[in-house]
């Protein structure tokens, strides 16, 4: 059982960064695309109160990050297309969780928030794939 808000949740469905720049943007590949008919299926499968997302957000100064400097693919820019949820899982959503990301993120007084961060990611994107998968 899941609570959330005070409610308990009998199954979640948790939708992680579902974004155009990750399907067939400036990262996405063919796999992504292919299992586009999968992931609205499932979604279907839940109601907007058991469906969460996370969002992946960076900003101008991305390249500048830990992260733009390991990945220098500029992706997901707040205000672009990109980094829209897809338009087809646009289903409505209990909550979507943005994970912004800017230069701040540089500094060591953020270490501890970025490790949880990455670590509910890596919570997230296991829970989704066993999800779309079972």
């Amino acid at each position: 059982m899941i609570k959330y808000q005070g409610e308990m949740m009998k199954k979640a469905l948790v939708l992680v960064d579902f974004q155009n720049d990750f399907i067939d943007g400036s990262l996405g590949t063919k796999e992504a695309q292919a299992i586009i008919p999968n992931v609205i299926e499932k979604l279907s499968q839940y109601s907007k109160e058991n469906r969460l997302a996370t969002q992946d957000t960076h900003f101008e100064d991305y390249l500048t990050t830990q992260e733009g400097k390991n990945l220098p693919v500029i992706h997901c820019q707040n205000g672009t297309f990109g980094r829209e949820i897809r338009k087809e899982a646009q289903v409505g959503f209990a909550k979507i969780f943005e994970k912004k990301k800017s230069k701040e993120d540089n500094n060591p007084m953020n270490n501890l928030r970025i490790f949880q961060s990455y670590i509910l990611l890596i919570v997230l994107f296991i829970t989704f794939l066993y999800l779309i998968f079972n």
